[in-house]
This record gives structure tokens, sequence and C-alpha cells, in this order.
């Protein structure tokens, strides 16, 4: 027994299309729209009459021609609830939950190739940084936050 790999994290968003967007525009790759509905969605969510909407996103070159994840390769699963809806910010707990210090899942982070450039890439779609520029590590590193509130942490490496 043992986990073989790492393979997607999954993100639900009320506004698939800005949210693929963003990190379209940051250089991930997007599958097609998936429609998925009914059947093991509601065995698996304990839920009844779910319908959502799914794209994949991967680093370039990280899905096959029909939207699914190459072996090896992880995913950043972007979901819209049709039925039943989300539950946003405004649900119990929601601005508390969104705090980036708070339990359970905070951000996501991406190595990129050009920080300055990507946030260049952030202010065009309407985001701006948490906090400031740091360099650690080897590293330059900064926390934005995205479509929806998501957090995501952009990387880039020194030398």
């Amino acid at each position: 027994m043992g986990i073989r790999r790492f393979d997607h994290v999954g993100i639900n968003v009320d506004d698939l299309d800005a949210a693929v967007a963003f990190f379209v525009a940051l250089g991930l790759e997007a599958s097609p729209v998936q429609q998925m509905e009914g059947g093991y969605l509601d065995d698996i969510l304990a839920l009844e009459g779910v319908r959502t909407e799914m794209v994949y996103l991967t680093v370039p070159g990280g899905v096959d021609a029909s939207g699914v994840a190459l072996p090896g390769s992880s995913a950043f699963e972007l979901s819209r609830y049709v039925h039943p809806g989300g539950a946003g910010p405004d649900a119990p707990g929601g601005a508390a939950a969104s705090a980036p210090n708070a339990h359970g899942p905070r951000h996501v982070c991406f190595e990129v190739d050009d920080l300055d450039a990507s946030l260049a890439v952030v202010a065009e779609h309407g985001h701006a940084p948490l906090g400031r520029v740091i360099e650690t590590h080897g590293y330059r590193l900064v926390y934005v936050r995205g479509p929806e509130g998501l957090i995501v942490e952009l990387a880039q490496r020194l030398g």
C-alpha cells in the first residue's frame, strides 16, 4: 500500500469562464469543458441531481486531446456546480474560511518563468498581490488573490 503520485486538486467556483481565463493567461492549458451529471457523482458526493461543468488545467502538454491528464501529470480541476449550486463566500463561515491562515486548503502554488510578467497578467485580470514580493530559499515569491478569492502563490526560481 502506498501513494503512487499526486493526481489533482479540485476547486469549486461560480464563474468557471473567468477562473479558467485567469489560469490560462498565467500559462496553464485547459481541457475542453466537461458536462457531468448524476450517477456516480451523486454517489461519491452524497448529493442528489448533481450537474457540474469541469475543466482540467495542467502545465503545457499535460492533457491528451480528450482533456484527460496524461500519466505522470498533475491537474488543477475547476468545477462549477450547476445543481445543487455551490456554497460561495457568503455561506456560513465564508469570510473566516477565506483567510490565508484559516485551517484547510489555503493556496495553490505555481512555478513561473517570469514573476513580473505573471503579476502583469494578474493585474490585467483585475487582481492584486496580497503582500509584497519576497526573495527566499532561491525563489522570488508572492501571494495573489485570484478569481473568487482563490489564493495563488507564484514562485520564480532564481539563478
